[in-house]
């Protein structure tokens, strides 16, 4: 699957380990793009980035 049909997704904890491995399993169970933020006003800065 190309980049363009992968469903994308924004992942927000502020448990940098907590993050990593909700990202790992969102990875191990689907093709996803995943972007991973710290906090809540990251995530909102990205938006422009267009999550599905």
């Amino acid at each position: 699957m190309t980049a363009e049909n992968k469903i994308k997704i924004f992942l927000v904890d502020d448990d940098a380990l907590f993050l990593k491995l909700l990202e790992i399993e969102f990875l191990k169970h689907g093709d996803f793009v995943i972007d991973t933020f710290a906090t809540g006003e990251l995530c909102l800065q990205h938006l422009a980035k267009n999550p599905m």
